[in-house]
């Protein structure tokens, strides 16, 4: 049988007709809601709004007055990094162990996933975002109204604590690569230390300059009296009746000249040729002395910035006792709940009424 048409008119026919079973089933639902919202416990929730402040500030050229124009508050990156710590199992680990929620949410600890079903829970009460004024709104919401104004303001330090911990980090890494390095500079400083003192000693060389100028004039000195020697002794053979014995002496004084000149002349060549390999060993020497200068420098600035207790947050508003509950809703949900009983028992009693003469075995065995 085929169900009947239907208009408004019919609908309000059957609703009228079956007034009494939706208004009991909607009466009750509404009773059984208002019941079951009074069992339901209060929640309340604390807030607290904070503002990012710019990693540029605990920079060591920005310490001690650099010349760089640097931000106060954060821009997006320090906030979303802040966002990011926030919602890490690393401060949701550190709330649940020091305020026992395990014991707080009833949960034992001893089951096999409790510390899943722990997170998640405090997850479900915790919420932190960035409002549309660029700041960062903690909430946390807990049975006990002072505990959860205790928990927002923990919370946010246990953020600005983990915030400036891994700035602090970043600069140990720094510290340590400077001392790494500042430590193999020290060693080769010692090697061409040695590498110096050996040079020196084998080409007899101890201050460069005032021995290139002291061996400089013996070599001009000892090459004029040479070159008068010869002359005077070339002059001597022409001239004749010259006694033997004063050419021989002559001969051998322009001689002995000779072998001084020769001798200075290997002198200048090898103060030539250690002042080359010495001036080379103290270019270098000298540059990691510098290097190691301007890194203990740096390594100084970089200790300061470490040791800087700059905050990552700025906590704008405390976070203050809520009291005033912010759910359960009871009003909401018992309207909720009429309101979804009236209509669900509409539909029920317009469905039974329009096929209540459907034949259902026929329909279902009609092939």
């Amino acid at each position: 049988m085929e169900p009947k048409p239907t208009n408004l008119l019919s609908l309000i026919t059957i609703l009228f007709r079956w007034r009494k079973p939706v208004l009991l089933f909607t009466f009750f639902s509404g009773v059984l809601s208002i019941v079951v919202t009074l069992f339901m416990p209060d929640f309340y929730a604390a807030e607290a709004k904070f503002l990012a402040i710019s990693p540029e500030q605990s920079r060591p050229e920005n310490l001690f007055g650099g010349t760089e124009q640097i931000r106060y508050y954060g821009g997006e990156e320090d906030i979303d990094r802040l966002l990011i710590i926030a919602e890490s199992n690393v401060i949701i680990d550190e709330m649940v162990d020091s305020f026992q929620l395990y014991k707080n949410y009833k949960i034992n600890p001893a089951s096999p996933k409790a510390h899943f079903k722990v997170r998640k829970k405090f997850s479900s009460y915790y919420t932190v975002e960035k409002t549309d004024r660029d700041a960062i709104s903690l909430i946390i919401e807990d049975k006990n109204p002072e505990l959860a104004a205790q928990m927002v303001q923990y919370a946010g330090f246990l953020i600005d604590e983990k915030a400036k911990k891994l700035i602090k980090d970043g600069y140990s890494k720094m510290i340590y690569s400077l001392n790494t390095g500042i430590a193999e500079k020290q060693l080769e400083i010692k090697i061409l230390g040695d590498s110096l003192s050996k040079t020196r000693k084998k080409y007899n060389l101890f201050n460069t300059k005032t021995q290139s100028e002291i061996i400089s004039e013996q070599f001009d000195v000892v090459k004029s009296e040479y070159i008068r020697s010869n002359a005077r002794l070339n002059n001597l053979k022409t001239g004749g009746n010259i006694p033997k014995d004063t050419i021989q002496y002559l001969e051998a004084e322009a001689e002995g000249l000779k072998a001084e000149l020769d001798t200075l002349e290997r002198r200048v060549t090898m103060l030539n040729e250690g002042q080359l390999t010495l001036n080379e060993l103290e270019v270098r020497y000298y540059a990691y002395i510098e290097q190691i200068s301007q890194e203990k420098q740096r390594l100084k600035l970089l200790y300061s910035a470490q040791n800087a207790n700059i905050p990552a947050l700025l906590e704008m508003e405390t976070a203050e006792i809520p009291l005033m509950k912010s759910r359960p809703k009871r009003s909401f949900i018992v309207l909720g709940a009429i309101l979804g009983a009236f209509l669900l028992s509409i539909f029920v009693v317009i469905t039974l009424d329009r096929y209540k003469e459907i034949n259902w075995k026929e329909v279902l065995h009609d092939k």
